[in-house]
């Protein structure tokens, strides 16, 4: 699931979020781990990034710059994870208002152009929460709490609409908290209806995890940015895992010729309709260029595939029926080293097709071997057991670090196995 930036020759998709300091990044970021690894780096370093991530949370360390200078670096930071193949996913503002909010959603709003934003700064597992507009500690407005005397960014007042309204020429709507627990599609018509009507900022109320659920939720659907404390942050992490994921492919790479795996092949291909990709066995082997370039043809095919959601299997055979075209390699282990070569090769290639994948399923120890040395894999975290003889773990190392994969030796397992374990890779 790992993406690599393009300065590393590959331009691949991760997701982006702004914080103005360290421990907000670190807050909020958390969070998003549940999507895949998940980094957090100053806005200084941009062109200094590791090789792959899934997330990158950007410390813009603004604040308590000047207006003019948060603007500039937000600004700055969403145009460098554009050209980085990311985007930008969450805006991340204090729970207790300190910083240039207003100024900063403004900057993000203006180089996304997103049509909105939607700001919700509650953080009720530490007491924050927001009620007609107002934010709130344990009940007390903001501005009447010790934070009213933080030495670098004291605070002043409690009414959002007015601490962003100062800082943008952009209006700001509120949405009260008998909208936002009322019915999803009745919030939904509120914020639209407020957008249309000129506010490119939407102040909700929330109290509870649960409200702060539904704004991610209608937030992710509207397609506005969601902007908010580490309590938004858990709910749009966990929705966007969800969707991150299903809209992912599974790839299986299978090299098995055990009538076990062949009928599991088969049933995924006629039953569930999954793609299923073979060379000309007699032909690679003996043909370098032929092998080659089927290479390219299938890793093509299956990258497209695996791009728009599907799942995909890469096998030497598809069904039994074919297994007496693999006879030939009998006993012959060059040939079958070369097999073996020409499924890690276009699994690896795949992957460098790919916007990222849900999972990965290796089917049989030496099929297993190749496609992970060809990943460049220097070890396997194992995880769990999802089914009897079926393990799950994480790739560590190489290009494609973090990704979950699933094994399973080619004799095991009933017809339905394979299908099992590409359900368990869905789970969450």
């Amino acid at each position: 699931m790992m993406r690599r930036i393009h300065c590393r020759g590959v331009l691949m998709a991760f997701y982006g979020i702004i914080a103005d300091d360290f421990t907000g990044s670190c807050d909020a970021g958390i969070y998003f781990r549940v999507i895949g690894r998940t980094i957090v780096a100053s806005y200084k370093q941009l062109l200094d990034l590791p090789p792959f991530f899934d997330v990158l949370v950007v410390n813009t360390e603004s604040r308590t710059c000047t207006l003019k200078e948060s603007y500039r670096r937000v600004k700055k930071v969403v145009e460098s994870l554009d050209k980085l193949g990311g985007s930008l996913i969450y805006k991340k503002i204090d729970s207790t208002l300190r910083g240039n909010i207003g100024v900063e959603i403004e900057a993000a709003i203006d180089t996304t152009g997103v049509s909105a934003a939607i700001v919700a700064p509650a953080f009720p597992a530490n007491g924050r929460t927001t009620r007609n507009g107002q934010q709130l500690l344990m009940g007390k407005p903001i501005h009447k709490t010790e934070f009213a005397d933080d030495p670098l960014n004291p605070v002043r007042e409690s009414n959002i609409k007015r601490v962003i309204e100062e800082q943008t020429s952009l209006k700001a709507a509120i949405i009260s908290l008998e909208i936002v627990r009322g019915r999803v599609s009745h919030l939904k018509n509120s914020i639209r209806c407020a957008v249309e009507n000129g506010y490119k900022i939407v102040v909700t109320d929330a109290e509870t995890q649960i409200d702060l659920r539904k704004i991610a939720t209608v937030a992710l659907d509207l397609k506005v940015l969601p902007c908010g404390s580490a309590g938004l942050a858990l709910e749009v992490s966990s929705l966007l895992s969800r969707r991150w994921k299903h809209g992912r492919g599974i790839l299986i790479v299978s090299g098995s010729i055990k009538d076990a795996t062949l009928s599991q092949i088969s049933y995924l291909e006629n039953v569930k309709r999954v793609k299923v990709l073979t060379p000309d066995i007699s032909r690679i082997l003996f043909d370098d260029h032929t092998l080659k370039s089927e290479v390219e043809n299938l890793s093509f095919k299956a990258a497209d595939s695996l791009n728009e959601g599907e799942n995909v299997v890469i096998s030497l055979l598809k069904s039994k029926a074919f297994k007496e075209s693999a006879s030939h390699i009998k006993g012959d282990i060059e040939r079958v080293r070369k097999a073996l070569a020409f499924l890690g090769e276009t699994a690896a290639l795949t992957l460098k097709k790919t916007r990222g994948i849900a999972g990965l399923i290796l089917v049989g120890g030496d099929t297993a071997t190749a496609v992970l040395q060809a990943l460049k894999v220097e070890a396997v975290e194992l995880l769990e057991e999802v089914l009897p003889g079926m393990p799950r773990g994480r790739l560590i190392g190489g290009s494609f670090e973090g990704i979950e994969v699933i094994t399973k030796a080619g004799g095991f397992g009933d017809i339905k196995f394979l299908a099992e374990a590409i359900m368990k890779l869905r789970e969450e």
